[in-house]
């Protein structure tokens, strides 16, 4: 199946002390998720268990033969906790244009924000 596509969120310009409301969507265990790179990605990692830290994985991709030492190495979350990762460089873009991330089980969301440039 495919993976389930990120929708990424404005990176807040007009006022910077505005609340602005994150909007995370629950990881797809079965079958991964991206999200379209531009290089100005901010990837926030929503750990909503109570008790027990959750991982995510983030796939990288071969430059000049070599990958990036995070590639598909699961980042742990702690529990009731956030991570934020980013940007990502050419070495994170899949041959599809998407940056790809897993997520261990539906604990576990996720939100995109695309910064400015």
């Amino acid at each position: 199946m495919a993976r389930t596509t990120l929708t990424p969120e404005a990176e807040p310009t007009v006022n910077p002390l505005a609340e602005n409301t994150l909007a995370f969507t629950v990881a797809d265990v079965a079958n991964g998720n991206q999200f379209a790179h531009t290089g100005r990605e901010l990837l926030i990692v929503e750990n909503i268990h109570a008790t027990v830290a959750k991982t995510v994985t983030l796939q990288s991709v071969t430059i000049n033969g070599r990958q990036d030492p995070k590639h598909n190495v699961a980042q742990s979350i702690p529990a009731l906790e956030r991570r934020a990762y980013g940007r990502f460089g050419e070495g994170w873009k899949q041959s599809d244009g998407y940056v790809y991330v897993n997520g261990e089980s539906v604990d576990v969301k996720f939100c995109v924000i695309t910064l400015a440039v």
